[in-house]
């Protein structure tokens, strides 16, 4: 039986996954299945996979089911990027209107509804969306977008664009984490030898990438049109791969809030971490 492992298709996890040699984490028996976040969530909730990355927010919905792999995350202090609020008004003048929200990603969802209630005091009204802007933007006052949708518009003509990851850290003072890598907890005694290669794989193509400065990664992007090299320079530069005390803090006060607005049924007051077996297979890409 192989370990199934999700990849979220977006380019903020992209160091994670950019060096695997991915026929030999196969014949380890480690398949890897890529999707957007949402599919990747539901896919590792329900059980279709034993491993992913995931959006921070589906951890907490699950914190119960899952572990946290160490040492690996997206995360930001101050802007991201490719987390953005389109609107026609002063996020301020949002009380009432209509915004669109991305059907990708349920943490950047919850941040938005955060931000404008908790920080901002509005609430609009919500409504899910295929993540078109132009589309989103006929019939409503706001949009939000994530990921790869983000970047492709940020230059749209749209009078205001906020940055979710520049509001909240404006606020907080805290970094956000929008994804981290979450293993079953069903699955950690049948799959404890593939998880460590998984775990060693991750963790080596991170730090490969990031030793060259993304150069490969940023040439690599470049080719495919989305946007420039300098544009990718300064995106890779401004996340954060590796959790600190920072990062958890400020993911546990996310929780904290989403646990009080009543997006989670449970509190998650801290976060369980796994740790590598004593038989851990020294791995070598």
């Amino acid at each position: 039986m192989s370990l199934h492992v999700g990849e979220i298709a977006y380019t903020n996890t992209l160091p994670f996954f950019f060096e695997l040699d991915r026929s030999s984490l196969e014949q380890h028996g480690i398949c890897i299945t890529q999707n957007v976040p949402a599919h990747i969530n539901h896919m590792l909730a329900s059980g279709e996979l034993q491993a992913a990355a995931i959006s921070s927010f589906s951890y907490g919905k699950n914190e119960k089911d899952y572990v946290v792999l160490p040492d690996l995350c997206v995360a930001s202090a101050g802007m991201v990027h490719s987390l953005l609020l389109f609107s026609k008004v002063p996020i301020n003048k949002l009380e009432g209107e209509s915004v669109a929200l991305t059907t990708s990603s349920e943490t950047t969802v919850h941040l938005l509804k955060l931000v404008l209630k908790r920080f901002y005091q509005v609430t609009p009204c919500y409504k899910q969306e295929k993540p078109d802007l132009a589309n989103m933007l006929t019939s409503h006052t706001a949009a939000l977008l994530i990921g790869d949708d983000a970047i492709r518009e940020r230059h749209a003509d749209v009078p205001y664009v906020y940055d979710l990851g520049q509001l909240w850290y404006e606020w907080t003072g805290l970094p956000m984490t929008y994804a981290l890598f979450a293993v079953r907890r069903d699955a950690l005694e049948s799959k404890a030898e593939e998880i460590n290669v998984l775990h060693q794989s991750l963790r080596k193509s991170y730090l490969r990438t990031a030793a060259d400065g993304y150069r490969q990664i940023n040439r690599y992007l470049e080719r495919k049109g989305m946007a420039s090299l300098s544009f990718w320079d300064m995106y890779f530069e401004a996340l954060l791969h590796q959790p600190t005390s920072k990062t958890e803090q400020g993911l546990l006060y996310y929780f904290q809030l989403c646990y009080e607005e009543g997006f989670l049924e449970r509190e998650v007051p801290t976060l369980r971490k796994w740790r590598p077996t004593t038989s851990v297979i020294k791995y070598k890409q």
